[in-house]
């Protein structure tokens, strides 16, 4: 699956489909590739094996996608050829307007790994993203805060120092909360690195047991996050956004 970025928006590419995310909303939008002839300028960051979901660490800090970038294969199930891997390897993308905090190492894109790149490795799109009106230049103004002088009465000071105190715990607790989110984000990743412990098939229902597979009321006909155990699908609250909006489509389609 291609993982795409415009000053908007994440794409997930894979196929005839794509599923977009806001970079500052974190809403998720399904579309088709050929809407990629629209994105503006967009570029390619690589390839990942699996979407997990959206991860919110701190209510103060903005939420990440959980994405799986390393996987081996471990075995077949039946005669379906249904494919099942283990999670060797993840990374957590920011939904951000700024550009990723870390070096996401993920697996270069084939397709567009002889294009030229840009900072952090970026692969700018090649041919069919030719037309593509080029990136509106943007100017940000940032103010300046300038001290008063000793002539501001001492109330005026005593005030300001009180002000400046604030500030300084605002950038602490700021700093607190990065620390406790890499602290998090670190044991996430020992968690889905080292323990050989998560596995995902892209066609099998792993939740489900043969016995369970095979009853009256278990559905085929259903998409694999409907018939899924919920006693087993660890990820579900992840994956929340995209399933009320998968239901509510639903909803309004009928």
């Amino acid at each position: 699956m291609e993982l795409l970025q415009t000053d908007k928006y994440y794409i997930f590419n894979r196929g005839q489909d794509s599923l977009w995310c806001d970079r500052k909303s974190g809403q998720f939008e399904g579309k088709t590739c050929w809407d990629l002839a629209a994105a503006e300028n967009p570029t390619c960051l690589g390839i990942i094996h699996l979407l997990l979901g959206k991860l919110q660490i701190h209510p103060d800090l903005p939420p990440r996608l959980l994405l799986v970038t390393g996987a081996r294969q471990v075995g077949v199930l039946g005669g379906g050829g249904q494919t099942v891997y283990c999670i060797t390897r993840v990374t957590f993308l920011p939904l951000a307007a700024t550009p990723p905090d870390s070096e996401l190492n993920l697996q270069p894109c084939q397709k567009h790994i002889n294009h030229p790149a840009g900072s952090a490795g970026d692969k700018k799109l090649g041919l069919p993203f030719s037309d593509l009106q080029q990136k509106m230049a943007m100017s940000k103004t940032f103010g300046t805060l300038r001290s008063v002088t000793s002539t501001i009465k001492t109330a005026t000071v005593n005030a300001a120092a009180t002000a400046a105190g604030q500030g300084n715990k605002v950038r602490r607790d700021a700093r607190d909360r990065e620390r406790y989110e890499r602290r998090v984000l670190d044991e996430l990743s020992k968690m889905f690195n080292d323990s050989d412990s998560f596995y995902y098939s892209p066609e099998a229902d792993l939740t489900s047991s043969l016995q369970r597979q095979s009853s009256d009321e278990y559905d085929v006909g259903l998409p694999l996050w409907r018939r899924a155990d919920d006693n087993y699908f660890w990820n579900r609250h992840m994956m929340e956004d995209l399933i009320n909006k998968q239901v509510r489509q639903k909803e309004m389609a009928k």
